[in-house]
């Protein structure tokens, strides 16, 4: 989601320098004003930003989350007292965790 508040700055900024851009050109006479080769797009360093919180978000979004069958059934487990953890299982998450961390 855009922040209204950062976007509106951002937007006066871009808009006060073309402003002044433009004043400076339309002063000039007609043979020295110069029309650009090509356009060129520049994205800000917010806007780049937004960019990869918006890709982040759509990430976090298709990661599938467990049934509520699932988490019903281990809720279960563990009022009853009967969910079994398994040593090896946590310690070999552990390890993973441990290595995929210093990467």
């Amino acid at each position: 989601m855009i922040n209204p508040v950062s976007f509106e700055s951002v937007y006066r900024s871009a808009y006060s320098q073309n402003a002044y851009q433009a004043s400076k050109i339309s002063h000039l006479p007609a043979a020295q004003k110069s029309v650009p080769a090509s356009d060129k797009i520049c994205i800000s360093t917010v806007g780049s930003l937004q960019q990869t919180a918006a890709k982040a978000a759509a990430a976090v979004g298709s990661i599938p989350l467990p049934s509520s069958q699932r988490l019903s059934a281990l809720r279960q487990q563990i009022q009853d007292g009967t969910y079994q953890i398994s040593a090896a299982d946590v310690a070999a998450s552990m390890l993973r965790r441990s290595f995929s961390s210093e990467a």
